[in-house]
């Protein structure tokens, strides 16, 4: 986490200069602020995928490790060889590598289509509103905190949800294989896509 975010947090130093510069010259804001939600809204789906198969992958990765460990483990403290030992290691730092490479793509994505929203609605705003307006100014200023109570509002009831549908006997007896743990990525990424019909409304300040 200590290298992903640092490098994850480059769009918004990045990005904004060009975005600024082609809504102001070429394309406008709106453009932006749909295909930045775009963007959002499709790594939010890639989250539970991504987590998936990293699941699969160290799935897989322990079963055949565990197969060599049965035959190869000493009988004297059960310690693992060298070879095995140094298998091991290797596992770890491949797995490691995978993980660091599929959070990586799945965290600047999302940095990408955030930064470019938050550029084009900062652009569109202050284009567009007055400086005596200092009601509208003020909400605009707060939205941010208030996206994040309701953001976490939203995560600690999809906790609570997913557990109950998971562990609820009655939703079981009906399907069997159901096991959900990512609901609030797929509801928040639906609310994204839903509000481009409210940015389609908008008119370009170019």
């Amino acid at each position: 986490i200590g290298i992903l975010m640092p490098i994850a947090l480059l769009p918004f130093i990045i990005i904004p200069y060009k975005v600024g510069d082609l809504a102001d010259k070429k394309y406008g804001e709106k453009e932006f602020m749909i295909i930045g939600l775009i963007i959002m809204s499709i790594s939010l789906l890639a989250i539970p995928l991504a987590s998936m198969y990293i699941d699969n992958i160290i799935h897989s990765m322990s079963m055949a490790f565990n197969s060599n460990i049965n035959k190869s483990i000493t009988n004297i403290g059960n310690v693992l060889p060298i070879g095995l030992q140094d298998n091991l290691n290797i596992i770890n730092a491949k797995l490691h590598y995978k993980m660091m490479i599929i959070w990586g793509a799945v965290l600047i994505l999302g940095r990408i289509g955030s930064s470019m929203v938050e550029t084009a609605a900062n652009s569109y705003f202050y284009k567009t509103i007055s400086r005596t307006d200092s009601d509208s100014i003020a909400l605009f200023t707060n939205v941010g905190a208030i996206g994040i109570v309701i953001g976490g509002t939203l995560s600690v009831i999809s906790y609570y949800l997913d557990n109950f549908i998971n562990q609820n006997i009655f939703i079981k007896s009906i399907f069997k294989d159901l096991n959900i743990h990512y609901s609030l990525y797929i509801v928040v990424a639906i609310i994204i896509i839903y509000n481009i019909k409210y940015i389609n409304r908008i008119e370009d300040t170019k």
